[in-house]
């Protein structure tokens, strides 16, 4: 399993919680998280500034 926060494995005996995502146009899917929480990944929000 994946942790969906991290992005990292989690490990056998690792403590871990789901989430369950529902979709109203197909069956849906469930998400990894480690329990303590982890550091999560950061993304770019916004696109970069087109002027240089």
């Amino acid at each position: 399993m994946i942790c969906g926060r991290c992005d990292e494995p989690i490990l056998p005996g690792q403590a871990y919680e789901t989430r369950n995502i529902a979709s109203p146009s197909g069956p849906g899917d469930t998400v990894y998280f480690h329990k303590p929480l982890c550091v999560k990944l950061p993304f770019q929000t916004t696109q970069g500034s087109i002027r240089h």
